[in-house]
């Protein structure tokens, strides 16, 4: 089991810290606006940086630990709203554990030298998202320390879900919602589980154990088999199999019946097919 590091016992109150620290980037992309309308947009990505990257999420958090975050904000396009112009845009998280989400639909106001004051309980439609993604990355990532340890995580993700729901930039808060759920529900289990096994299987093999390598790969497949016949290719399982089927298949290189291996593998996620193949000397 990977280590537990100690900020883990100090995981989620009620709307307060998320147990780790991020180093994140940011992007803006203004592709449609004219010259005259992105100017007020000019420092959005290093605000929304700045925020991440600044707030104490946990008290004393382990410096060895790290999030690595990508996130592209696409402004669309924009239109006049009680609060002066209101942003039509997508965006996209990108982590280093694998947690990715994209959104096709976020709109918020934005004034340059507006002051961002987080308070709990409170909606705000740049901060709460920020906190909801960051929020949905940390459940998934806490899940791979201890079993369904992303728990904590996800709740205060679903709660930043009901303050958008009652808000005036409601949009797009119930799907968010929704997938909290999805992620959550009992049928997620298994494939929470896996994430778990996986950095067991992973460990024994950078021990060079190979017997409980194999032992924790079939476990972990396992789950994943279990995951698919309840819930069938889900958008959780097509995105944790996005960023470590690769990994997964390299497992059973060392099987003696990698054929059996990839046929399961296939049924899991037959978009590796190729990947399958080249990894396990297999037709």
């Amino acid at each position: 089991m990977r280590f537990l590091i100690s900020l883990l016992l100090a995981l989620i109150g009620a709307q307060a810290g998320i147990a780790q620290v991020f180093n994140a980037t940011v992007k803006v992309d203004i592709p449609l606006l004219k010259p005259e309308e992105k100017l007020p947009l000019q420092n959005l990505g290093s605000r929304v940086a700045d925020f991440i990257n600044g707030r104490e999420w946990i008290k004393d958090p382990d410096p060895d630990i790290k999030i690595d975050i990508s996130i592209t904000i696409i402004i669309q396009s924009e239109y006049r709203g009680n609060e002066g112009y209101i942003y039509v845009s997508q965006v996209l998280f990108s982590s280093s554990s694998k947690e990715n989400f994209y959104d096709k639909s976020w709109e918020f106001p934005y004034l340059p030298n507006d002051f961002w004051n987080y308070q709990n309980n409170t909606f705000h439609p740049i901060i709460s998202l920020l906190d909801y993604y960051i929020g949905m990355i940390m459940g998934g990532e806490l899940d791979t320390y201890s079993e369904l340890g992303g728990n904590g995580a996800y709740n205060y993700a679903l709660g930043i879900c009901q303050l958008g729901k009652s808000s005036i930039y409601s949009r797009g808060w119930q799907r968010r919602e929704d997938l909290v759920l999805e992620y959550t529900r009992e049928f997620a289990k298994p494939l929470r589980l896996a994430k778990l096994v996986y950095y067991d299987a992973l460990d024994a093999a950078k021990r060079g154990e190979l017997k409980n390598q194999l032992e924790y790969a079939e476990e972990m497949l396992q789950l994943l088999e279990q995951s698919t016949r309840y819930q069938g290719n889900s958008l959780p399982m097509q995105r944790y199999m996005e960023g470590h089927s690769r990994r997964i298949a390299i497992f059973f290189q060392i099987a003696p019946n990698r054929q059996e291996y990839y046929n399961r593998l296939m049924n899991i996620d037959a978009r590796f097919k190729e990947d399958y193949q080249k990894i396990l000397g297999v037709n």
